[in-house]
């Protein structure tokens, strides 16, 4: 394990701060997942958001700790995070706000302590671009996509680039595809059900991963 003199002051704040986000997402979707959304400054006053940043931060220091990369951080940060709006989605057919500019926040922070400043810089310009596209994608779709889905892949592509997202979406597409033909078969579903996407989005998140350190 780490020693806090072997850590630099930089990575200290980073996390620190990145865990408080953490935290907030937390206390949201577990608000959302009650039906009791409120907004990020109701958020800050939660009693859980405490024991919330304190899970977080043990999380985020002992990944540090055992790999002694903020890269991993950044990368298990946006997983979990994809995972718990996969529940909320899931159940509650919605991805807060507030957990989107949570999560934009501590990426851009963990991005900031990583990447030179022109790199973050471009990173996020073209994902601004992307984020547009998808938004009109949303609006054109015929509720085939929602807004929600379309914010989150576009907050994903302005902090890990648009690349990413085109990788986790084609990855999404397959266990998507056979949910629906299951649904179609078995459940007598409408070809236009609506059906929760994040869940799949995780699926590729961790696709991903899994694809990466191999």
């Amino acid at each position: 394990m780490w020693e806090m003199e072997d850590m630099e002051w930089l990575n200290v704040a980073v996390l620190a701060a990145v865990s408080v986000l953490g935290g907030m997402r937390l206390v949201a979707c577990l608000l959302e997942w009650r039906g009791e959304r409120q907004g990020l400054s109701a958020i800050w006053k939660q009693r859980e958001l405490y024991g919330a940043a304190g899970l977080w931060l043990l999380c985020a220091g002992v990944v540090y700790g055992l790999t002694g990369k903020l890269a991993v951080v950044r990368l298990a940060d946006l997983a979990v995070t994809y995972l718990m709006l996969a529940i909320v989605d899931g159940r509650k057919r919605v991805v807060p706000d507030e957990v989107l500019l949570c999560f934009l926040a501590a990426q851009l922070l963990l991005g900031a302590a990583l990447q030179a400043p022109t790199e973050l810089l471009s990173v996020l310009l073209k994902g601004v671009v992307f984020a547009v596209l998808m938004l009109l994608v949303a609006h054109f779709s015929g509720e085939r996509m929602g807004m929600g889905d379309a914010k989150l892949l576009g907050v994903t592509a302005m902090t890990a680039g648009w690349g990413y997202v085109v990788q986790i979406l084609v990855l999404a597409a397959f266990p998507s595809f056979f949910y629906s033909i299951w649904l179609l078969l078995f459940r007598k579903a409408r070809w236009k059900e609506e059906v929760p996407f994040v869940p799949f989005l995780a699926v590729g998140v961790f696709a991903s991963m899994v694809l990466l350190l191999r």
